[in-house]
């Protein structure tokens, strides 16, 4: 097995691992049953080149995540913010992956309360070092964005997982 496909592994397996102690203390801590998930809707888009065309520099994207639940709820934002979301770049031509991802977050959990109807937003940078992981030239690439945090609902409380995934074509 190659570096690169043993590191995108062990990425992969930490935070595959990480998500599971993190929803595992984070119940345990409050007293709560298990979590159910609550999809919230994301939008992905790069900032000042609408049509994300890798130029040799890396790619702004803002991410806009809405709350098109009929609740009104409370998510570890802060946490996606510090992280970043779960981000796989998938090279169109030969189905190869790469996975991204930023370290662990020391610290409490902060939750951010989101109504109905309400969008939050971060933006995220993926790094020419990246953009270019699979080919020099003739880039050509999906760039998925999942993020799957610790939640709450507001009224009447109980613990949930916020969730959504979305995702743009990065192209030369």
């Amino acid at each position: 097995m190659n570096y690169d496909k043993s590191k995108n592994l062990t990425i992969y397996f930490r935070t595959k691992i990480f998500v599971l102690v993190l929803l595992l203390a984070y119940g345990n801590a409050h007293g709560a049953e298990p979590a159910h998930r609550l999809e919230l809707s994301l939008k992905a888009a790069c900032v000042s080149n609408h049509d994300c065309i890798f130029t040799g520099r890396p790619i702004l994207v803002n991410i806009d995540i809405t709350n098109d639940s009929a609740v009104d709820i409370s998510c570890a934002l802060e946490l996606l913010e510090a992280l970043g979301p779960y981000t796989t770049l998938v090279d169109r031509a030969s189905g190869q992956k790469l996975s991204i991802n930023a370290g662990l977050p020391l610290g409490r959990l902060a939750l951010t309360e989101l109504r109905r109807g309400e969008s939050w937003a971060l933006t995220m940078e993926l790094n020419d070092f990246e953009i270019k992981h699979f080919r020099k030239s003739n880039i050509d690439l999906d760039a998925n964005f999942l993020f799957s945090v610790p939640g709450e609902t507001v009224s009447p409380r109980e613990k949930i997982v916020c969730f959504g995934n979305t995702t743009i074509r990065v192209k030369e």
